[in-house]
């Protein structure tokens, strides 16, 4: 059955690559609005895109995913996958280069969309599937609990009385200025991400924070590096090995462990924790300061995370306040593209993993996608997501429970968030920072442009755990994305 279904998608990829045309319907700049707006990009995946076939095949995938995608053009040349929802195919552009054959363009396949495996999930709400069991979360829960329940903190009241200690523990596999760890060769990172992140660290959060003393813990997989992570921090312990687990989740889990562990044995060698611990990845830029002490009162706090508003139903009618929000966001940008932030789904984010998105579970949708670049805690609370990767089987086993199928450290934090009891004093209080390889570029050159444009959006159809509202505190704000905004050329984002 499974031989027959993979030789019918392909007979239909070889359909739609025979009636492709030279050329592309258009210029998008980002992914765009998959459920009120007119084209956007899906990017390029380059372990999935060598050859023209297979580089079809992920670009209509994509496309299947995106409710208002009736048209994609590709070009294995320029990295692009761009979808329309309409598109001439006798009037196609160009591309840069001048050649049509540089792009590839077509109708999505009606087909294709009919296949089991391609179909997006024609439910929501109360017909979404629900977890069979809460065993495995059940049994997580129980075990963590027994750790101790999370403190709450007002940094307020903590960080700013002098000789306020905090914990800076790094961990993770060094990437280079353009490809994450992931897509690093063992041991292959570059020390001028080490310079760049330590610039900014020492800048914007060590610098921004007189009252408080710092001590760094650093745990990476790139032993080459060793001499240049000591020589820049000095820390109070380092340990550089050979990357020897896999996925690269389970890795950053086990380096994370490590850090944290080497931390609580220099708190009872001295006799007293710290009162804040700030655990990040090693490619984490500070773009602006980071003041501790002005973080709200809570349990921990990571990075917000907002994505495009996006339904589950692929060409089901777009509700009124949407499309007025779409309206409001081009008057906003000038024309130009933007998103109006929403909550992010977990469905979206397995799928673009390349999971089975129809097996996240309704109480899993809006609640187990949490930032992971960077988590603030009270040193006991950072402890436990010491506990992770010694029982990665547990994790493994509560996502399954609720459908999701990639792991990432998205998911496996947000399941620790859970398990730990510490959802309702989530906070989103870490902002205005960037991965090294998606620095923004200035004003009116690119970059993110906020607004203060609020638009009302549609109540959320799935349940929300308490605090994880705050995961995107911006929900309905518009932001004008990333290239040639007139808004942001003009410096109307600026106050007068």
């Amino acid at each position: 059955m499974l031989a027959a279904r993979q030789q019918n998608t392909s007979a239909l990829i070889t359909e739609w690559l025979e009636a492709a045309q030279a050329g592309h319907c258009g210029v998008t700049r980002d992914l765009g609005d998959c459920d009120a707006g007119d084209k956007g990009s899906f990017g390029w995946d380059v372990g999935k895109t060598q050859t023209t076939r297979r580089a079809a095949r992920w670009c209509l995938r994509q496309c299947a995913s995106c409710s208002r995608c009736a048209f994609v053009s590709f070009s294995q040349k320029y990295s692009d996958c761009s979808w329309y929802a309409e598109c001439d195919l006798s009037q196609l552009r160009p591309a840069p280069s001048g050649r049509k054959r540089d792009f590839l363009s077509g109708k999505m396949s009606p087909a294709l969309l009919a296949l089991p495996e391609w179909r997006v999930r024609q439910t929501v709400g109360e017909n979404m599937p629900r977890a069979k069991s809460s065993a495995a979360r059940d049994a997580l829960r129980t075990l963590m609990v027994q750790r101790g329940g999370p403190s709450w903190l007002t940094p307020s009241h903590t960080l700013r009385q002098a000789g306020a200690s905090v914990a800076l523990c790094l961990f993770g596999k060094v990437g280079t200025l353009g490809d994450p760890a992931s897509f690093t060769p063992a041991d292959g990172g570059s020390p001028l991400v080490l310079h760049a992140v330590h610039a900014a660290l020492r800048r914007r959060l060590i610098g921004a924070n007189p009252h408080s003393v710092f001590e760094v813990f650093i745990h990476s997989w790139n032993p080459s590096l060793a001499a240049t992570f000591d020589a820049l921090y000095r820390p109070a312990w380092s340990l550089h090995e050979r990357e020897y687990l896999k996925p690269p989740a389970r890795s950053a889990l086990r380096s994370l462990s490590r850090a944290l562990r080497a931390k609580r044995k220099y708190e009872a060698a001295r006799g007293r924790p710290f009162d804040l611990a700030v655990c990040l990845r090693h490619d984490l830029l500070f773009l602006e300061p980071l003041r501790l002490a002005a973080l709200p009162a809570g349990q921990l706090w990571f990075a917000p995370t907002c994505c495009h508003y996006t339904s589950r139903v692929r060409g089901a009618p777009v509700p009124s306040a949407v499309t007025r929000a779409h309206a409001a966001m081009e008057r906003t940008c000038m024309g130009e593209q933007g998103i109006v932030q929403e909550l992010c789904r977990t469905s979206v984010a397995v799928a673009s993993g390349r999971g089975d998105a129809s097996k996240v579970t309704l109480e899993a949708e809006r609640n187990y996608f949490i930032n992971d670049w960077i988590v603030v805690a009270p040193s006991a609370t950072a402890d436990t997501f010491a506990a992770i990767a010694p029982r990665y089987g547990r994790y493994v086993a509560v996502l399954d429970e609720v459908g999701i199928s990639v792991k990432w450290m998205h998911f496996f934090f947000a399941a620790h968030v859970h398990a730990i009891n510490a959802t309702a004093g989530l906070r989103a209080g870490v902002h205005g920072i960037a991965l090294v390889r998606r620095i923004p570029s200035p004003k009116g050159a690119g970059g993110d442009c906020a607004s203060n444009v609020s638009m009302p959006l549609p109540p959320l159809e799935e349940p929300v755990l308490p605090g994880m509202e705050n995961v995107c505190p911006g929900r309905g704000r518009i932001y004008c994305s990333q290239q040639h905004s007139l808004y942001c050329a003009t410096g109307m984002n600026e106050p007068m």
